[in-house]
């Protein structure tokens, strides 16, 4: 215990002396450091296959307004070189966000192969692959988030698509206008037969799509944990990952598994009330039992074989963008 206490003391003294130093610098000395740190990030993000004209065109004009400041001052003119730092601030918050959007890339068409068979309608999903991926390109990493929760949405609807309407569109061989025309009794007999079905068998489709649902979390949750292992490979044993780059990716993998966690507990409750209040009246205990069997046989098998994650940072199925498209396998 008290040598725990003086490794603290020791670290929380060597962190007071950095604080301070970092204080005592001057703009000037702050500029430059800054100007040179910048550099660094530029080199790390085109190492890594990034786009950089972004970032590239930031340090030129943090570059020009520095060696401005030395002409002001050899002249001696009034001069600030604190102008510089909030072009370096932008570059620091690019190179956070290049990494976190490329991953975030990476596990979403990780989940697209593991979710989406080439009998599925993927088109609709294909097109926001290809966005993310000129948004990548472009370096506009802000935009990229909300397209990959956008990308998760579209591939759980056709899944959910595929698997109500498959038969209903190898049946149907004629235009619609013909069909209806020909079968129109049928099928306002089968609108009511599904109307009734409905209502009789509603609590059985809830728990239906509560599966469906806790499933697709499952594969998303071991995308993620099997990427997790990747860069911790890429780290502690080949060292091609460098310090900073493994604290963010981890965190923000570790952010999407928690997220996962308190999901899954949620709508297996869910799953469990509903089913308790369908057998309402009567052995009830058993059928919360095996309902609860029943989220167990789901959540634990997985029921598509994996395919391999793809290694480029730009991606996709079935369309090639440019030379960082890939193709799904």
């Amino acid at each position: 215990m008290k040598s725990n206490l003086i490794v603290v003391l020791i670290v929380l003294v060597f962190s007071l002396n950095f604080i301070s130093a970092a204080e005592n610098l001057t703009n000037e000395e702050l500029a430059i450091v800054c100007v040179e740190n910048s550099q660094k990030i530029l080199d790390d993000l085109s190492a890594a296959n990034f786009s950089v004209q972004r970032i590239n065109d930031t340090l030129k004009e943090a570059v020009s307004l520095f060696e401005a400041q030395i002409i002001l001052k050899e002249r001696r003119k009034a001069y600030d070189y604190s102008l510089v730092l909030p072009y370096c601030a932008q570059i620091e918050k690019n190179y956070e966000n290049a990494f976190e959007a490329r991953d975030a890339f990476e596990a979403l068409f990780s989940f697209y192969n593991e979710s989406i068979s080439d009998e599925m309608n993927s088109s609709s999903i294909d097109a926001i692959i290809s966005e993310i991926a000129n948004e990548l390109e472009t370096e506009r990493y802000e935009k990229v988030e909300p397209l990959i929760e956008m990308g998760y949405n579209e591939i759980s609807d056709v899944r959910t698509s595929y698997t109500s309407l498959n038969l209903f569109y190898r049946s149907t061989t004629r235009g619609l206008k013909d069909f209806f025309i020909d079968n129109w009794k049928t099928f306002a007999i089968a609108i009511g037969v599904i109307i009734i079905l409905f209502f009789i068998y509603h609590n059985t489709v809830r728990r239906w799509n509560i599966k469906r649902k806790i499933s697709g979390l499952e594969i998303k949750k071991g995308v993620l944990k099997k990427l997790i292992q990747d860069m911790q490979k890429g780290y502690f044993e080949e060292g091609n990952i460098s310090e900073r780059d493994y604290t963010i990716r981890t965190k923000k993998f570790s952010e999407l598994i928690r997220d996962i966690d308190r999901q899954i507990p949620l709508l297996k409750e869910e799953f469990v009330k509903i089913d308790n209040k369908h057998n309402r009246g009567g052995g009830v205990n058993n059928n919360v039992v095996a309902a609860r069997a029943s989220l167990m046989a789901v959540t634990g098998s997985g029921g598509n074989k994996k395919k391999e994650v793809p290694s480029a940072p730009v991606v996709k199925k079935k369309v090639v963008k440019g030379k960082k498209g890939v193709k799904k396998r």
